[in-house]
């Protein structure tokens, strides 16, 4: 089955995503949900996205190397699904919970609205750039 969370099938997700690098190159497919009987259900329902080398295997921003965009395409997996087959029938066939109680109210037609969703921007100000000069008296 084609991806029910990325169309661009040479367009790697976590360059778009990370970078909001959208060219198209050599990509791989990455079953979000793996493992011997998660990987049939990722191809039977389409949970996969598309990587280039980097982001599939080879640097820290890799799937199979970084946890917490593991768990980000895991959690955009989740919305994607629940918004179009439902809860319950994920909790069936995965067995599993990626999203807290705030989470599990996200709807999103494919994984790129979902990581939008997913990822709280910083409150304004939180980060304030000036020009103020450091000083001589400073401990660094």
């Amino acid at each position: 089955m084609r991806s029910i969370l990325q169309s661009e099938k040479r367009v790697c997700f976590l360059c778009r995503v990370l970078h909001g690098d959208d060219h198209e190159q050599p990509t791989h497919c990455h079953h979000v949900m793996y493992g011997i009987a998660d990987r049939k259900l990722s191809e039977q329902y389409g949970l996969k996205v598309y990587l280039c080398p980097k982001h599939h295997e080879f640097s820290e921003e890799a799937v199979h190397r970084n946890k917490d965009i593991n768990l980000m395409l895991r959690k955009a997996a989740q919305v994607v699904f629940i918004t179009k087959n439902g809860n319950e029938k994920w909790k069936r066939l995965f067995n599993r919970n990626f999203l807290d109680d705030e989470e599990l109210a996200i709807r999103a037609d494919n994984a790129f609205e979902a990581v939008g969703a997913l990822t709280k921007p910083k409150e304004a100000g939180a980060f304030e750039i000036t020009d103020d000069p450091i000083g001589a008296d400073m401990p660094f």
